[in-house]
């Protein structure tokens, strides 16, 4: 027993511990692991982090910039004119082609908008990129900011002073976004090109009128067409608006423009000596003038004469089938008593008036009688022009005036039964009664009317390769 506890005693004493001190390496060596484990997801998790920010920030930045290019648009949409200057006579294909730039345009360079100012405007926008001057797209700084860096307009003809050729114009616009550390901000650079043209389009509004400050602008007219009202907000009557918009069909728009200027009317050009003097019965010898032209077709006859005046049931026939009448009345228009003007089918008439224009009948009477089948409002266009006192213009009665009357200083009065197919365009109008406007499909093109430019809608725009991210 004795021997045998010795001899254990001996073989514990001469065995090693081969395992003492390794697990402690070991523990340690896996806890360094782990910690360089941890140390790599939470540095990736942070990268992935400043990416998504930086991600964020850029798309929050490219969109400020968007934001930028949709407010420049819009100044475009107020002042067409605006778009055939540069921001900067310095830029390359600005240095000969345009005479001025943004900095050193006035309202009448901009065709200005009724209401405000316009030159004042625009170059509140015009920021040197180096000035470090942003305008917030809006009271919250944090919604990001813009700047323009540069408009450059190129016209297709360099020979033709602007703003008369059309052409192409680029607009390079930079937005940015502060982090939750204002020194972190990320910014944009963006470009969008887009045509400037005078095409006036195909389509027009049935009213348009500029004011209903002084007057009641809607009446009890009925209103089967489109109205586009241009009065300035100060101006705005909401009863006469609301009334305004009670009388329109439902399938029709109203359109508030404030302050959208009219286009300008073509001047009086060629405008021949007077032919007839102050006689009731002129239209006998207008037609007799009319008559005795040499016979050809698409003639443009021109004639200068004191006034239109149709009494006691008479009947003024112009033009053969092929010509285009142009009258230039040193006074006005005065048709009454169902007496009417009878337009030959083909044939156009073209009246500048500079007096009071007055039709006024019963519901059987038609003023200015068209063939049904070829009737058109750009066949009879009146052109009520502007100067010393307005001229106003009544249509009471009559069954159906199919006519463009162009009136931008005159109040147009539609008495009880007046009815018009077309456009009245004017400052302001008063419709009693059962009186209608109704819309019809004029070809702006054949206006005696000069339209202001207008940008095409803006594509896409195109990221500049120099967004970045100040961290």
């Amino acid at each position: 027993m004795g021997r045998n506890f010795t001899l254990l005693r001996l073989i514990r004493m001469r065995s090693p511990k081969t395992d003492s001190g390794f697990i402690l390496p070991v523990a340690l060596g896996v806890g360094l692991v782990m910690i360089l484990l941890g140390i790599i997801i939470i540095n990736r998790s942070m990268q992935n982090r400043f990416t998504a920010i930086a991600q964020k920030q850029t798309s929050q930045s490219q969109a400020a910039a968007e934001a930028g290019i949709a407010q420049l648009q819009s100044l475009f949409t107020r002042y067409h004119l605006l778009a055939a200057y540069c921001s900067s006579k310095t830029l390359p294909t600005c240095t000969t082609t345009n005479p001025k730039d943004w900095q050193n345009l006035s309202d009448a360079d901009l065709g200005p908008n009724t209401c405000i100012g316009a030159s004042d405007l625009v170059k509140d926008y015009v920021n040197s990129p180096t000035s470090n001057v942003w305008k917030n797209l809006s009271t919250n700084s944090d919604d990001g900011q813009f700047r323009l860096i540069s408009y450059a307009y190129k016209p297709d003809n360099t020979a033709t002073v602007p703003p008369q050729s059309p052409g192409t114009g680029e607009l390079i616009v930079e937005g940015r976004v502060n982090g939750s550390d204002v020194s972190r901000t990320s910014t944009s650079r963006l470009s969008v090109q887009f045509r400037y043209t005078r095409k006036p389009g195909l389509a027009s509004p049935g009213l348009w009128i500029q004011s209903n400050r002084d007057t009641d602008a809607s009446g009890s007219g009925l209103l089967k067409t489109n109205v586009r009202d241009s009065t300035c907000p100060a101006d705005i009557d909401e009863p006469h608006v609301n009334q305004l918009k009670s009388r329109q069909q439902s399938s029709y728009i109203y359109k508030s423009l404030p302050g959208e200027s009219f286009p300008s009317l073509l001047p009086e050009a060629n405008i021949p000596p007077p032919q007839i003097g102050e006689n009731s019965y002129a239209f006998n010898q207008i037609q007799q003038l009319i008559a005795n032209q040499e016979t050809s077709n698409n003639r443009i006859l021109s004639y200068r004469v004191q006034s239109i005046y149709l009494n006691d049931g008479s009947t003024m026939t112009i033009g053969s089938g092929s010509e285009t009448i142009i009258l230039y009345l040193d006074g006005g228009i005065d048709i009454h008593n169902h007496s009417k003007i009878k337009l030959t089918s083909g044939s156009k008439l073209i009246i500048y008036a500079h007096g009071p224009v007055m039709f006024s009948g019963d519901s059987t009477d038609k003023f200015i009688e068209q063939d049904p089948s070829t009737a058109s409002p750009e066949n009879v266009q009146i052109y009520v022009v502007p100067g010393g006192t307005p001229p106003t213009v009544n249509i009471n009665g009559g069954s159906g005036l199919i006519c463009f009357l162009f009136a931008p200083a005159s109040h147009v009065f539609l008495g009880a039964g007046a009815t018009v197919k077309g456009n009245i365009w004017a400052k302001s109008w008063t419709g009693s009664g059962s009186s209608v406007i109704e819309e019809g499909t004029t070809n702006l093109a054949g206006l005696k009317l000069i339209f202001p430019p207008r940008v095409s809608p803006m594509p896409r725009s195109t990221t500049i390769p120099c967004n970045r991210s100040t961290w």
